[in-house]
């Protein structure tokens, strides 16, 4: 009975162990040169930009949440892709992961709604520079200073040193008294 079960285990291997080592490297691979390339360009185009009004330490802000939120995205891309790809090369059907995953996603998507739009607007925020940390701004009817603007939300400062946190969901207007 050993016997046929390490012949089993050997000849699975032989067929198909190999080539789910060679899409785990590939996938690493790929993902690593992705995590630089991100890095690499994102730096390049906000240097591009270069807004002389603005600190180093502002930009170097504004980079690193461009860089961490794009490398969230890319860690959750290649692990997907890879997952299913070690699925297809240990000769499992993926399409029942794949129909689990959707129901699931639609699920996660009605209820984390709120803090899906707090990210995509806080993303956008940023891609579109509407401020900066360090900047006087009136943001939802809140006047102050940005403090620290993260992908979900934004925290003020104001006159009477009250700190405010507004999720990016719920912004409508922005005023910066700044630029």
């Amino acid at each position: 009975m050993n016997e046929k079960i390490s012949k089993i285990i050997i000849d699975w291997g032989l067929e198909h162990g190999i080539a789910v080592i060679g899409v785990v490297v590939v996938a690493l691979v790929v993902h690593l040169i992705g995590k630089m390339a991100i890095a690499k360009s994102v730096r390049t185009v906000i240097k591009a930009e270069g807004d002389s009004c603005v600190s180093k330490e502002a930009e170097k802000k504004r980079e690193d949440t461009l860089i961490r939120t794009l490398h969230w995205t890319w860690d959750i891309f290649i692990f997907v892709v890879g997952f299913i790809k070690v699925l297809s090369a240990a000769g499992i059907d993926a399409a029942p992961f794949l129909a689990t995953a959707g129901v699931a996603g639609v699920a996660i998507a009605f209820g984390g709604q709120y803090l899906i739009k707090d990210l995509i607007s806080g993303l956008f925020m940023i891609l579109e520079n509407q401020y900066r940390v360090g900047d006087v701004v009136n943001i939802a009817g809140i006047g102050g200073i940005v403090e620290d603007i993260t992908l979900r939300k934004t925290i003020l400062r104001d006159l009477d040193q009250n700190v405010h946190h507004i999720p990016h969901g719920s912004v409508t207007t922005v005023t910066n008294m700044t630029r």
